[in-house]
């Protein structure tokens, strides 16, 4: 009587691994551009929430004075800065406008280092409150954030 005996593998076959590397490959090539995009568009909530610091302080000061502070020394606040913006207070050509330029610094994602995104506060005649704007780009910024990565408040 003859025995056959079947033999037992042991591990993986080398296609086997070939396609578990392929599969986690495809996954990592689709979760490492959505995880940056997450990254720079927390990065920019930053210094949304920064920025927005600066409105109680340049509301105040409208109706105190009836015109807009045009430096930061007007109004006598600390300047906001985060791990990733600064904020710049620049007053307009007129002095009916006045703008927080909020810019991303070296600890930003490379995209938006150096970029800037820009708060306009505005008096509008015939209202008692300032209109206030978000914008990747109000003409006074030569490094605006790109639009993709802007809130819908600020496109």
């Amino acid at each position: 009587m003859i025995i056959i005996r079947k033999q037992v593998r042991n591990g993986f076959t080398l296609i086997e691994l070939m396609i578990t590397v392929a599969i986690i490959g495809i996954l990592a090539a689709i979760a490492l551009p959505a995880y940056q995009n997450y990254t720079i568009r927390s990065q920019i909530s930053e210094g949304i929430l920064l920025s927005e610091q600066f409105k109680p302080a340049i509301t105040d000061f409208y109706a105190n004075n009836g015109k807009l502070p045009q430096t930061q020394s007007d109004l006598n606040v600390g300047i906001p800065a985060g791990k990733y913006s600064t904020m710049t207070l620049v007053g307009g050509s007129n002095s009916s406008t006045v703008y927080v330029l909020t810019t991303f610094g070296n600890e930003a994602n490379q995209l938006i280092q150096g970029k800037q995104l820009t708060f306009m506060a505005q008096v509008v005649p015939g209202v008692d409150n300032l209109q206030w704007s978000c914008k990747g780009n109000a003409g006074i910024s030569s490094s605006p954030v790109p639009d993709k990565f802007l809130p819908i408040s600020c496109k």
